[in-house]
């Protein structure tokens, strides 16, 4: 589970654009290849998603930050069903909840409706 919060980890950096490789994240993708079921390219698209190497090719920075942001997401979806865990709702919320006490500054505060 561990892994997988490292990964979560690092697809919340590339949602605010703080996203960088680091060791963490490449040794919890291989740890996870090594006992998943999944195959290489899933892995592949998501360290290319973290490293900035997806969208590349788009017309558009914004264009890009949209594939690199559904990249990531679409790649861990399939890492964790590698592993044998579907990324529903429950198991997510749990890993992002254990992130954000780790990590209170990858916390995103809900925008806020302000009456007129």
């Amino acid at each position: 589970m561990k892994a997988l919060l490292a990964l979560e980890e690092g697809a919340q950096l590339v949602h605010l654009k703080e996203s960088k490789p680091s060791l963490g994240i490449r040794f919890a993708l291989a740890y996870l290849y090594a006992i998943g079921d999944g195959e290489k390219w899933i892995f592949n698209n998501y360290w290319n998603a973290v490293t900035g190497k997806a969208g590349t090719n788009q017309s558009s920075t914004y264009l890009a930050e949209v594939v690199r942001n559904t990249e990531v997401e679409s790649a861990l979806n399939g890492i964790w069903r590698s592993v044998g865990i579907e990324r529903t709702v429950t198991p997510e919320l749990e890993c992002r909840k254990a992130l954000f006490k780790l990590r209170p500054d990858l916390h995103r505060p809900r925008p806020t409706c302000r009456g007129s």
